[in-house]
């Protein structure tokens, strides 16, 4: 295995324990690590709550793609990252949603607009990207409570 290939692997687990603090700081939602994720695919993190309403309940609409890189990727990367993530979710019969950073930058969250808006289901080409804080209040008014 290539040194870069090491270094990646690592980047990425340290990226979905960030995000995973981010969320449990955020929501009080726990996200694990899906380590089954490099042999059969599927999403990155497992959430979990003590209790099935609140924050969980919009944020289990999803199948959670995380990414971390050094500094801003081509065009070209960011659609694969997204097709990778609308792979993932359609598997799993979930919203793709790909949370990303980049060095000394905020998270990032990518979600379709079908998220927002019923009327786009199903059309996951169309797709919206938000700051953490902004996603964290689309998800606080979506929440049941």
């Amino acid at each position: 295995m290539t040194a870069s290939r090491i270094n990646s692997r690592g980047k990425g687990k340290t990226g979905e324990l960030e995000l995973a603090s981010q969320l449990w700081r955020e929501f009080e939602v726990r996200a694990t690590r899906n380590l089954e994720q490099s042999r059969n695919g599927g999403c990155d993190l497992i959430l979990s709550a003590d209790k099935a309403d609140g924050p969980i309940s919009y944020l289990n609409l999803f199948s959670l793609e995380v990414k971390r890189y050094a500094s801003p990727v081509k065009p070209s990367i960011m659609c694969d990252w997204w097709c990778q993530a609308s792979t993932q979710a359609e598997r799993a019969g979930k919203l793709p949603l790909l949370a990303y950073r980049y060095d000394r930058g905020e998270w990032l969250i990518r979600l379709p607009l079908q998220a927002l808006d019923q009327r786009f289901e199903g059309q996951w080409e169309h797709h919206v990207t938000l700051p953490f804080a902004t996603f964290s209040k689309l998800v606080w008014s979506r929440a049941d409570l």
